[in-house]
């Protein structure tokens, strides 16, 4: 296993010094040595997956992928035995594989860890396709067809597929319409079978005396299949290709070529265009659907793949690591510029990146710290995310199916969020949950100096506490306080205390003259201020050698009972 990781990974490493182009292909890399590389997968001209490798050697499953258009690969570990077959990706972080063995494996982390899904059969399993984000299938040796509707989670076998002989190719046309080919191991009695019935039951619509492998399904009704390469079925041992625009009614033999190949795989990027890739380099165009076919062979090794991401951006793979790029013509790109969005973040925060829009890039690939969750403009210019720990790097490059341009970075702290605050009240106090620093609100307004854990509200109305630690703030619910007012009825008529919250000297105001006592109590319990109420409608303390902090005022009798208690803050 290691053997072959360190020589894909010395082939990956030099590919881009090795580019041998004809048209609108080219060699990226391998075609020497290295795994056979039997499928590709790619979700925009720049990310894709490409996967492969032998049936029995042990740790030979290969899994490469891509961000750059192939400008450099990285390898994964499948996690399995033996190699790969095909592939099919819902996004880039989630994906499908499954080969030799009965083997499929998933990931939905982009490849940093694949899990085996239990399959129920050990066929090789050789092709795989979806119609939707859950459903989707799997075929294989022994006419094997297995389902899912939950993204590869779970499989169910098909029962009737049509046929005990090894399914090669298989591709939807629609939630209900789908077709599948076939063939012996002596590329032999080639077949098509198709469903009409969501997958259910799968019957034979056409057969050869070659075998079939490739397999291309425009639409319901238009499908090309291609085979080949039985040596034994003379005059006929040739590759050929047939089509059907009746859904399988009838078939016509749309190309015929060399003796002894055999197409391995096929996609048609619109109605007209397409290509079929086979045996020594086998790479065939049509424009007209099949009418008339040019030859794009650049390379002899065998070819068993083919993906196109878009019109214009395709890849074909092969035996020996190789992988061929087409790529429409293109403008050369000016570098990136005027790369602009804060720096600094909070958990939960949403901020925006942009750069200058650059003339003649089709797409832009932004990668952002592993916390961060990217909430749209993947691929464009700007980009939106929601900020999550741990800091990192934003960057950014830009694409077209030719270029790359320059990529720019910023780098981001983003620092924990507070807990969000909730607020008590009790004797008239508001205090907020534990935290470094508050400011209190009333009815969405910051009060001046109302910066402590607690406030007594002075009027009716919706508070707030806003509390901030590592330069980040969370804010309150709003509390309704009611039942504020300017002074309390009591028994010696309404009594005021101000100003509340208070610096320095606090004023009682008695609407009428009475005798008593004042006591000011700290939050422990203790009389820190103590004055004789007699005759005169005004009691005046002194706070300012007091500590911050809430006190409760309380005005007794002299019977001894409480006439009048009010909360005041000493600020």
């Amino acid at each position: 296993m290691v053997k072959h990781i360190f020589l894909l990974l010395s082939l990956l490493v030099i590919s881009g010094l090795c580019r041998e182009a004809s048209g609108q292909w080219q060699k990226i890399f391998g075609g020497n040595q290295g795994p056979t590389l039997r499928a590709a997968f790619f979700l925009n001209a720049q990310t894709g997956y490409v996967v492969g490798g032998q049936e029995f050697y042990p740790g030979s499953a290969t899994i490469v992928k891509t961000t750059n258009g192939g400008l450099s690969w990285t390898t994964q570990v499948a996690g399995i035995d033996t190699g790969l077959r095909a592939i099919y990706c819902l996004d880039e972080n989630n994906c499908i594989a499954c080969g030799y063995g009965g083997y499929i494996i998933k990931t939905t982390n982009g490849g940093a860890t694949w899990t085996v899904k239990p399959s129920g059969t050990t066929q090789t399993l050789r092709s795989i396709d979806f119609i939707s984000a859950t459903t989707g299938f799997v075929c294989g040796g022994a006419g094997v067809i297995l389902k899912t509707t939950d993204f590869g989670e779970t499989w169910s076998p098909v029962t009737n597929s049509g046929t005990t002989q090894d399914l090669i190719n298989i591709r939807l046309a629609s939630p209900q319409v789908g077709y599948a080919v076939s063939s012996t191991s002596a590329f032999s009695n080639g077949l098509v079978v198709k469903t009409t019935d969501g997958g259910n039951n799968w019957t034979p619509v056409y057969t050869n005396a070659q075998g079939l492998l490739g397999l291309a399904v425009t639409d319901e009704n238009t499908v090309y299949a291609g085979g080949g390469n039985n040596q034994f079925a003379s005059p006929s041992n040739y590759a050929y290709i047939v089509k059907t625009t009746d859904g399988g009614a009838t078939w016509t033999q749309v190309y015929s070529g060399y003796s002894l190949r055999a197409f391995r795989g096929a996609h048609f990027v619109t109605a007209q265009k397409g290509w079929f890739v086979g045996d020594q380099g086998y790479l065939l165009r049509t424009e007209d659907g099949g009418a008339s076919w040019i030859n794009d062979s650049i390379h002899p090794q065998g070819l068993l793949g083919i993906h196109f991401a878009s019109p214009d951006t395709g890849y074909a793979v092969g035996n020996l690591a190789l992988i061929l790029k087409y790529a429409s013509s293109c403008s050369p790109m000016s570098d990136l510029s005027d790369f602009s969005g804060p720096a600094f973040l909070c958990t939960g925060d949403t901020a925006k990146y942009s750069v200058l829009p650059v003339s003649g890039a089709t797409s832009y690939v932004w990668q952002v710290p592993p916390g961060c969750t990217i909430l749209s403009g993947q691929g464009t210019s700007s980009l939106t995310l929601l900020a999550g720990l741990p800091s990192g790097t934003v960057t950014v490059t830009a694409y077209n199916s030719c270029d790359t341009t320059n990529t720019l970075s910023l780098p981001l702290t983003i620092n924990p969020s507070p807990a969000k605050p909730t607020i008590t009240f009790s004797n008239g106090v508001l205090t907020s949950s534990p935290a470094l620093a508050y400011q209190w609100y009333l009815n969405g307004s910051a009060i001046a100096g109302a910066t402590a854990q607690s406030y007594i509200p002075m009027q009716n109305g919706f508070y707030q506490v806003a509390v901030t630690e590592n330069d980040c703030s969370e804010i309150s619910d709003p509390y309704q306080v009611v039942g504020v007012s300017d002074g309390l009825l009591t028994e010696w008529g309404t009594v005021l205390a101000y100003p509340n919250p208070v610096k320095d000297e606090l004023t009682i105001q008695l609407q009428q003259p009475a005798e008593g006592r004042l006591l000011l109590f700290d939050v422990t319990g203790r009389a820190v201020a103590k004055r004789v109420v007699n005759s005169s409608p005004f009691v005046h303390l002194s706070l300012s050698a007091l500590p911050a902090g809430i006190y409760q005022v309380v005005l007794f009798h002299e019977a001894g009972h409480v006439v009048f208690t009010v909360p005041v803050l000493k600020l």
